[in-house]
């Protein structure tokens, strides 16, 4: 079978929202930072959801210490956790109009930011 009848054949299991998407947009995106990177510009690089910096040797040791915990956390994240991030923005950022409530915490940032897509309605937040 060719690959557009195999592409026909499949569209048809999609949500119809879905009916227009281009696969591995990830990877086009990798390719415009590795640009990037290669002329010099300081990039953070998230796009395959692994973080540039050094786990902190707090979080290795808690971690450490955790590794027992193997139940499924809430979905919105742990309300300690939730808690504690508020308190830190709000002595370090001064942010202190936000709650634990409206803090989500999630297992990596590639889930994290496929939600925000989701959210705000497409592939690009900012401009």
């Amino acid at each position: 079978m060719e690959s557009s009848q195999t592409g026909k054949q499949w569209q048809n299991l999609l949500p119809p929202h879905l009916a227009e998407y281009s696969p591995a947009t990830n990877l086009a995106q990798n390719e415009v930072i590795r640009k990037l990177i290669a002329e010099g510009q300081t990039i953070y690089h998230f796009g395959f959801g692994q973080s540039p910096f050094p786990v902190m040797k707090s979080a290795q040791k808690a971690l450490a210490e955790h590794t027992g915990v193997n139940a499924y956390l809430p979905v919105a994240g742990i309300a300690e956790l939730c808690a504690s991030i508020c308190e830190f923005h709000a002595k370090e950022d001064k942010l202190s109009h936000f709650n634990a409530d409206d803090v989500i915490v999630g297992p990596g940032s590639k889930e994290l930011i496929f939600l925000l897509m989701l959210i705000f309605n497409g592939g690009r937040i900012g401009h």
